[in-house]
């Protein structure tokens, strides 16, 4: 390797910015030739897509570059106000049946159609599930020309 090659890839880490550095397709690289760039960029993830190998790093990388613990990795984050409604919806609906559940002779067509409805809330969470109610939402978001 140049002397030019190596100066750039010493510098690699001095970024302002967090960077992270990838060598992806390690699939076609001689196992020889990957060992000497292991050696000669630690710092430097080595990848394959194809062979599925290096995605956990990466994805571990990623996370304590950004600052994300494991725990805030778990949580979610709502962008509409659709999407709040519907987690809500969630929560009501398994909550009421809940209640439904440590009342003594509990119906269960009661309690059916809590979980349907908490199931329904969730599919438009998630998207599984388009009503034309959703649709009118999303559109009513929007400034569409007339």
């Amino acid at each position: 390797m140049s002397t030019t090659k190596k100066n750039k890839h010493k510098h690699m880490g001095t970024h302002a910015r967090p960077s992270i550095h990838i060598i992806n397709k390690t699939d076609l690289i001689a196992p020889g030739e990957l060992k000497k760039l292991k050696r000669l960029l630690p710092d430097c993830l080595f990848v394959s897509a194809k062979e599925k190998t290096g995605i956990n790093n990466l994805k571990n990388k990623i996370k304590n570059t950004l600052g994300v613990s494991a725990t805030l990795s778990n949580n979610v984050s709502l962008t509409t106000v659709r999407q709040q409604a519907s987690l809500e919806g969630v929560f009501g609906y398994l909550k009421a049946g809940t209640r439904l559940l440590q009342n003594d002779g509990c119906s269960y067509e009661l309690l059916s159609f809590e979980l349907s409805s908490a199931l329904d809330s969730l599919n438009s969470l998630l998207g599984i599930t388009t009503p034309d109610k959703i649709i009118n939402n999303i559109f009513k978001s929007f400034c569409v020309g007339k």
